[in-house]
């Protein structure tokens, strides 16, 4: 590791020299690119551990559960059957699984209501429509249905009373192909693995043998390892923080119903949430971060079970983050204002370990958010060729 800290302060103290492009977006963009051309994934080496694989006849919370005991946000889905890679696990999807179970259920319980209804108007009882008839009724698609069935009947209906749940029916296998699991060889430039990061991916896999090699995969890379790499060059960069993020904030209030919460960040595809108080200052930040810690569990002892059945948002971030005694307490949220520079924001990111960051602007109302930075946009913005 201290090898590969002097070779990468060394090419910083060239990159010092030379400059760092012209001081635009586009100068800046040059020297990333041109700096991840001349590294490969041997740089990675000091930052990885031998990869985790889970396989696709396992549950889904099983499966999401491994992630969460690994503090780990994805990893690859091996099948037997196919004897190969399907995919990947990704914890994003824990959420969009989760708001798919209660719509169900309230689909479900409309349709009974409807049933009933119609049995106390007529005074007699019909049998019970069947499953597969209601399908057709409904006009769900078989794929669509297929998704619903397996995993959300099990995974996520009960996901708020875990963690005891058995299944030997439900797999994740429909979960993993969800996410294409992009693969490189060995002497893979870093420079490609950005480019598959930026696009959304939390890892790549890199092919080869060796003594950690698991079914022909050597290491994975994710985004925070490839972020710890080049921090050295992107903590140089000089850009305002508002001249990279994303706006329009998506953000509800602390005392938004934590269901409610999850429903929005299922339908925008998001994975984080700013959380404010009444008059829009910013107060919480809720992610996948904090789903990987709930779906784990209470699994210490002295540890506390969370139910966000009738929980608001607010109490669900304090409570998550305080249900394991091990868990070191941190900020509930990570935020710049929009005036900083990117460097600062890489250091800051770097520091909390958080994928990503709010940018605010300071009213007499407080800290109010106007755009999210995370490590996937400083990617796309300076390590992306597409």
């Amino acid at each position: 590791r201290r090898h590969i800290s002097r070779r990468l302060l060394y090419c910083v103290w060239q990159m010092s020299n030379q400059g760092m492009g012209d001081g635009t977006l586009k100068g800046y963009q040059e020297v990333v690119l041109e700096y991840l051309k001349t590294k490969s994934v041997d740089e990675i080496k000091p930052f990885s551990r031998p990869p985790i694989i889970v396989k696709d006849d396992i549950s889904p919370l099983e499966g999401f559960q491994i992630l969460a005991e690994n503090n780990i946000r994805a990893c690859p889905v091996w099948s037997d059957k196919d004897r190969n890679f399907i995919g990947t696990l990704d914890l994003r999807d824990v959420c969009k699984l989760f708001v798919e179970v209660k719509r169900q259920k309230k689909e479900q319980k409309a349709h009974q209501h409807k049933h009933f209804s119609a049995i106390s108007e007529n005074e007699e009882e019909k049998p019970a429509m069947p499953v597969d008839e209601l399908v057709a009724e409904q006009n769900i698609k078989p794929d669509s249905y297929e998704i619903r069935k397996k995993g959300t009947n099990l995974v996520l209906e009960t996901i708020t009373k875990h963690p005891t749940i058995i299944s030997d029916s439900t797999t994740l296998r429909y979960i993993a192909k969800m996410r294409v699991l992009k693969r490189f060889p060995h002497d893979t430039n870093l420079l490609s693995i950005a480019d598959a990061l930026a696009e959304g991916s939390h890892l790549v896999a890199i092919d080869g043998e060796g003594e950690n090699s698991k079914n022909g995969i050597n290491m994975v890379i994710t985004q925070k390892m490839l972020f710890q790499v080049i921090s050295p060059v992107l903590e140089k960069i000089k850009l305002r923080a508002d001249s990279i993020m994303r706006s329009p904030v998506i953000s509800v209030e602390a005392s938004t119903n934590a269901f409610d919460a999850f429903v929005i960040m299922a339908d925008k595809g998001i994975s984080a949430l700013a959380v404010t108080d009444e008059d829009g200052s910013l107060v919480h930040n809720t992610s996948s971060r904090d789903i990987k810690q709930w779906v784990a569990g209470p699994a210490e002892e002295g540890g506390n079970a969370v139910d966000i059945t009738d929980m608001t948002i607010e109490d669900f971030v304090v409570q998550v983050r305080q249900s394991k005694p091990s868990v070191k307490t941190c900020a509930t949220v990570c935020s710049v204002h929009k005036e900083s520079e990117v460097g600062h924001a890489v250091k800051l990111l770097l520091r909390t370990g958080y994928h990503h960051m709010w940018v605010v602007e300071t009213t007499d109302d407080g800290n109010i958010p106007v755009g999210l930075i995370s490590i996937t946009d400083i990617f796309r913005k300076f390590a992306h060729t597409r």
